[in-house]
């Protein structure tokens, strides 16, 4: 539920898109998949239910990883998805978002051998169930 939020906040963005131009998936990206692009995968815990004794609301923490063809172009995407979703509220396909904050950079990289920079972020998401 929470992915797919996340995922049409980045997609409903034009200027997003265009920086995004290899795409924004769940969880993988194609083989072919050209730079640069976003994948979001949740973090592996299940949701909190039970965070400030708020009824009927989960929290997941969800890594928007962005890609492309070196780390300085990674953090520039990156720094796009955090402007979208850092204090993110409202209704996004579907989910009503109380809230989406920006919890800090996870992973800042390039990989040699497949020639990519990468940058992942960890935003935690609040949501009315």
């Amino acid at each position: 539920m929470s992915i797919s939020a996340v995922y049409s906040i980045l997609n409903a963005d034009a200027g997003y898109n265009t920086a995004s131009s290899g795409g924004v998936f769940s969880y993988n990206a194609p083989a072919d998949v050209t730079k640069p692009y976003t994948i979001l995968f949740a973090d592996n815990s299940g949701p909190i239910q039970s965070q400030g004794n708020a009824a009927n609301k989960e929290w997941k923490d969800i890594i928007v990883a962005t890609f492309a063809t070196d780390v300085a172009g990674a953090k520039t995407l990156a720094a796009l998805a955090r402007t979208l979703l850092d204090d993110y509220q409202g209704t996004a396909n579907g989910v009503a978002i109380e809230y989406c904050k920006y919890e800090g950079v996870e992973l800042e990289d390039y990989d040699r051998e497949l020639k990519k920079g990468v940058v992942e972020q960890r935003f935690r998401l609040c949501y009315v169930l």
